[in-house]
């Protein structure tokens, strides 16, 4: 279960009374689990159409995988290097995974101190923005001094593990309607991207971030790759 997953093409009376009822406790999904609940209410149950369906060769997307890319040696010699990759990436993926991002693991380790993993977070998206700019063959500050990334928020989901998970998911398939997320991963994992119409896991690897070009940069480079062509 999760904050996230309170998924309903429309509530009748009934459901909007539980839906307004759930939020006045204020305790949330883990107030749920100390509890101890052994149904789900029905505000989190998901429509048929949206739960997973069984694994097949198909949907399991043999030899498919996120890119990953390490940002060792950023500065010293292999930035071309990581900004080839990262084109290769956006490109094709509009995803990727990066290590030795910067964030020190005590960091994404031990979330106490929010404020602490934001701060290193941000330094990551402006040698992201950086590298970006640079993959569209542009100027290293052109995304950051078009203001695209300036604003920044932070969502924490928590997805504990659900008494009935055959009629729930944390999230239900979306797009990010910004121009960047980095996601932290734990090390349960269950993310998945849609990739060539297919499915595809995305593994839990320690220490990495995960880089989502949403929507709004996705066009942004859409339009600079045919400008380019």
């Amino acid at each position: 279960m999760g904050t996230t997953a309170i998924v309903h093409d429309c509530f009748d009376n009934k459901g909007a009374k539980e839906f307004k009822e759930f939020l006045e406790t204020k305790a949330g999904v883990k107030g749920l689990v100390d509890a101890g609940v052994v149904n789900i209410p029905r505000l989190f149950i998901h429509p048929p159409k949206n739960l997973p369906k069984p694994s097949s060769e198909d949907s399991c997307c043999i030899g498919l995988q996120v890119p990953l890319i390490d940002f060792k040696g950023l500065e010293n010699g292999k930035r071309a290097e990581i900004i080839d990759n990262i084109c290769q990436a956006v490109e094709t993926w509009g995803f990727f995974q990066v290590v030795n991002h910067g964030i020190p693991g005590s960091v994404m380790n031990d979330l106490k101190s929010i404020s602490e993993y934001v701060k290193h977070a941000i330094q990551l998206k402006e040698t992201i923005s950086e590298l970006l700019s640079e993959a569209l063959g542009l100027s290293s500050d052109c995304l950051a001094k078009a203001g695209f990334m300036e604003t920044v928020s932070l969502a924490c989901n928590y997805y504990p593990t659900s008494p009935e998970p055959e009629l729930t998911l944390g999230i239900a398939s979306h797009s990010d309607p910004d121009f960047l997320t980095l996601l932290l991963q734990d090390d349960i994992g269950g993310n998945q991207i849609l990739h060539q119409n297919k499915w595809v896991d995305v593994p839990s690897v320690h220490g990495a971030i995960i880089v989502n070009l949403a929507e709004f940069m996705q066009v942004r480079v859409s339009i600079r790759t045919s400008q380019l062509t």
